[in-house]
């Protein structure tokens, strides 16, 4: 087992359950909210799995020349997943969310909106992987003007939001700011 290889199958992970978590809003899947929470726990033993290795390789020199790693990067690879835990965590905050809202609480407008915002934070989270995993600025640079297109995304739905009743907006805007905390959570990564 390498680092590299368990981020990536966190990453992949995560990426469902943030994926999941907001199309079983849209769609309005009660049997795919109920699965994401699940999914967390894969996570949280991927994310103490690399930490483990990472302890065991920071001191073990060998061991991290094995892995292709000096010190920093083992730091980073730290960090990183522990970022992507957060991601996962923030995906079941949007899954309790969902489960508390009625059937009724979006409408087509709305099933749109979140849809692109969906895409987006797709896109900005796979982008954030790809940037840290080939160590790239311009990739990081990317990830950052996608995260204004996101911007604009989440404005236009908190926008939309605030015109439905209270009992829906609380829970909507719980999602959309745990979307949001993804969004930036993936930023960190890149």
């Amino acid at each position: 087992l390498e680092p590299e290889k368990i981020f990536r199958r966190m990453h992949l992970i995560v990426r469902g359950m943030c994926r999941d978590a907001l199309a079983s809003l849209i769609e309005r899947d009660r049997h795919l909210v109920k699965v994401v929470p699940e999914r967390d726990d894969e996570v949280d033993r991927l994310y103490f799995l690399i930490v483990r290795l990472i302890r065991t390789a920071a001191m073990d020199p060998k061991l991290a020349t094995k892995f292709h790693l000096d010190p920093i990067g083992l730091l980073d690879y730290r960090l990183a997943s522990h970022i992507l835990e957060s991601i996962g965590d923030a995906s079941v905050e949007i899954a309790k969310s969902v489960i508390q809202l009625p059937v009724e609480a979006l409408d087509e407008r709305g099933k749109a909106g979140l849809s692109k915002l969906a895409d987006t934070i797709e896109q900005i989270n796979d982008m954030a992987v790809k940037s840290f995993l080939s160590k790239s600025v311009e990739e990081a640079r990317k990830v950052v003007e996608r995260y204004s297109i996101f911007e604009e995304q989440l404005a236009d739905l908190q926008t939309y939001v605030i015109a439905q009743p209270i009992d829906y907006s609380l829970h909507l805007r719980t999602i959309l700011s745990s979307s949001e905390k993804i969004c930036r959570y993936a930023i960190d990564i890149a």
